[in-house]
């Protein structure tokens, strides 16, 4: 199932596509063109795939491409824990790395890296993205340091938009993201989820409580990464030494780790267990030197 994905976790990658044909749509029906849903499903039906499972995405529209399956996968949270742990060069030696809402990268290499595969943004940061590129509600600096950023660190970068795109205008806002990035020759490629990610992900770990960025990003890592490290996912005021630790890397006046809408120590805990059950490998010690290695557990299919 290399060239198959289902529906509630799958990211729909545009390639080379217009911004003219970026719909955005988390419905499938706007994307066929002279087949239906049921005729796609029956053509598959031999096969012996889920509902709701195609083979290629182009069965759908010929502008999507899916993510490939990746061998060694860095998923970086925005934990102060990076913070002079000196795990740049190994995160930057992962096939692919994920990151989240334009974490700052500049003056922070050494301990979060410099490599972005794909960038999640969520409501707030689209809406940050569309006032600054395309309002410039924020004038001409702010503009061009989110300028700089896109081209320092974005280009030839997947963007993903995981959050729905039927709330807040939120398709109509990417749409003319994409084109500030046309009219100044800007590459990255804009993505979007199938369907709004944090519902699939609540399901995928049943919880409870609203799924934290994180945890939507783990969710769909799972379905494209045979091997997942975590860094930066460590959600308290004082690491196991007893060290205090920012909310954000990047943000030094930001310390309060409260929140009503993630539960973060139910979270955290689902992590450790993954890790120690050999699912994923999640990174909260600072990096070993770059003359040592570190063995990656293989992830578990039971």
């Amino acid at each position: 199932m290399q060239n198959c994905f289902a529906t509630p976790l799958t990211i729909l990658v545009y390639q080379n596509a217009s911004f003219d044909r970026m719909t955005f749509r988390q419905v499938f029906s706007p994307y066929l063109r002279d087949r239906s849903i049921a005729e796609v499903l029956k053509e598959h039906s031999e096969k012996k795939l889920e509902r709701r499972t195609y083979c290629p995405v182009t069965d759908i529209d010929t502008a999507y491409d899916t993510l490939e399956k990746q061998e060694r996968c860095a998923i970086i949270g925005n934990g102060g824990i990076l913070l002079k742990s000196g795990c740049g060069r190994e995160i930057d030696s992962n096939n692919f790395v994920i990151r989240a809402n334009f974490a700052g990268l500049e003056n922070y290499s050494e301990d979060v890296g410099k490599k972005t595969s794909l960038m999640m943004i969520n409501d707030a940061t689209l809406t940050n993205m569309y006032n600054t590129l395309v309002a410039q509600k924020g004038g001409r600096d702010k503009f061009d340091t989110m300028m700089r950023y896109i081209k320092l660190h974005l280009n030839d970068t997947v963007i993903w938009f995981a959050k729905s795109t039927e709330s807040h205008r939120s398709a109509a806002r990417l749409k003319k993201v994409a084109e500030v990035f046309a009219k100044y020759e800007l590459r990255p490629k804009l993505a979007y989820s199938v369907q709004q990610i944090s519902s699939a992900a609540a399901r995928r770990w049943k919880l409870r409580s609203y799924p934290s960025s994180g945890v939507d990003i783990l969710a769909a890592a799972e379905t494209i990464c045979k091997n997942m490290t975590l860094y930066g996912f460590y959600p308290y005021d004082k690491d196991p030494r007893g060290n205090e630790v920012l909310h954000h890397y990047y943000e030094p006046n930001l310390t309060d780790f409260r929140t009503k809408i993630h539960n973060f120590d139910k979270e955290h805990k689902m992590l450790r267990f993954l890790h120690a059950k050999g699912f994923l490998r999640l990174a909260i010690d600072p990096c070993k030197p770059a003359n040592t290695t570190t063995t990656v557990p293989v992830r578990s299919t039971n």
